[in-house]
């Protein structure tokens, strides 16, 4: 199978894997059905799995994201922690000057915006939009999250390793599918798969050069904590709360000023 992917294409794929809603983003399909477990390659499979296993419990996801290329400097960080008992979640995501982020609790959706210190609340209510607590958990570690990772090439198992007391099987990048117009000049990446089916690390280093040009990408994928996560009010709850409606009664800010987190 061809597995050769354009750097641009990979690198939209990252777009969608880190979960803003103010970019343009297409759909990323998860990655046909690989291998089977053959003890060989990471099978696509295991994204749904992950999927699956964290809707079901609590948990705590860190992403990060650095991309310079010869059309795109990219910067992201994206966090986000959901408690599935108490219905509760937090997204912070950030993006040089800009940082947008939303809190869930108590049947409302609340959200944040900063940028070039400009700041901008709102306040709905969960269920405006005939959206779940649920239906937002699932959402946040959706499988097209981690295709983007997948996509930059092949990984084969190299063995298990320890890490807080868990046995995970560890896989390492061996083929990269960055596609004819670029040359890697290195690369490296891991995957590392709990028990339980979670993926708690995948991660990405390539540096090269596309049609002449210097590029890199690192892109850093950690499920930090499942089960037992708290998630805390933020400072900015009560700023929210008082300035919610009169951000809605003045004309609408432009689309990057109000821009919020995606599930």
């Amino acid at each position: 199978m061809d597995r050769r992917l354009l750097l641009g294409g990979a690198l939209a794929a990252l777009v969608v894997l880190s979960g803003c809603s103010w970019v343009q983003q297409t759909d990323t399909p998860t990655p046909a059905a690989g291998p089977t477990e053959d003890g060989t390659t990471v099978p696509t499979f295991r994204l749904e799995n992950h999927s699956r296993a964290l809707a079901n419990t609590s948990y705590a996801v860190e992403m990060r994201i650095n991309v310079s290329t010869n059309r795109t400097r990219l910067n992201r960080s994206f966090a986000v922690r959901s408690d599935r008992g108490t219905a509760r979640q937090l997204i912070e995501l950030q993006e040089g000057p800009l940082r947008a982020d939303r809190y869930v609790a108590n049947g409302s959706i609340y959200t944040r915006s900063r940028v070039d210190g400009s700041v901008a609340y709102d306040n709905r209510s969960l269920g405006s939009g005939n959206d779940t607590f649920d239906a937002i958990h699932r959402r946040s570690v959706s499988a097209d999250r981690l295709a983007g990772i997948y996509q930059f090439g092949e990984f084969n198992e190299s063995g298990t390793v320890t890490r807080e007391g868990r046995t995970l099987t560890e896989y390492e990048l061996v083929e990269t599918a960055i596609g004819d117009n670029a040359t890697v000049d290195s690369a490296s990446g891991r995957v590392r798969i709990d028990e339980a089916g979670v993926i708690r690390l995948a991660r990405v280093d390539i540096t090269g050069t596309q049609d002449g040009d210097p590029f890199f990408v690192h892109a850093d994928y950690r499920v930090t904590a499942t089960e037992a996560v708290t998630v805390g009010q933020p400072d900015w709850l009560d700023a929210a709360r008082r300035n919610a409606t009169a951000n809605r009664s003045r004309a609408t800010p432009t689309a990057t000023a109000t821009a919020t987190p995606s599930d």
